[in-house]
């Protein structure tokens, strides 16, 4: 399976970078064949994706919210030897370089933040845009070493 690098194209306004994204479909889009998913709950005669979930072979997590690709998520336990992250970065390594290696492939700040029961994220503003025009937020989380072992592209639900 191959993960194609984000890249910053031009004619983006300044705050938008443009790039591709972590699992087999883009955020904010429906997959055209069901069988690259090991499990799902989407009913495959309902075209509009409402509010359902999947998992694909290599351990990535999908959720479907309001007709498209809402978030994709993989982490370490979950992810298989063969998954390839984006712009290098692999789990286990260092969060803050794996946010400095995503940020400088994407062209944007991941932000460092630690949530209420302390946990270590880098994440973006919601200025990543797929290539179906939806923008999203890249999140790395850390487990209490500092290694990173997740990551996240998830859209600004309500």
């Amino acid at each position: 399976m191959l993960i194609l690098l984000s890249s910053c194209l031009h004619g983006q306004p300044d705050n938008i970078s443009t790039g591709t994204d972590l699992g087999l479909i883009p955020i904010g889009g429906v997959p055209i064949d069901m069988s690259i998913f090991t499990f799902t709950d989407c009913n495959k005669y309902e075209p509009k994706f409402y509010d359902c979930s999947a998992d694909d072979a290599q351990g990535r997590k999908y959720a479907f919210f309001h007709g498209g690709l809402a978030r994709v998520s993989v982490d370490k336990n979950s992810a298989s030897d063969g998954l390839r992250l984006p712009a290098g970065i692999q789990f286990g390594e260092n969060i803050k370089s794996a946010a400095t290696k995503m940020g400088a492939t994407l062209g944007v700040k991941l932000s460092f933040g630690k949530s209420q029961d302390g946990t270590i994220v880098y994440a973006s503003d919601f200025i990543v845009r797929s290539i179906t025009g939806s923008t999203y937020s890249l999140e790395l989380i850390a487990d209490e070493k500092g290694r990173l072992v997740e990551v996240i592209e998830r859209v600004n639900l309500p």
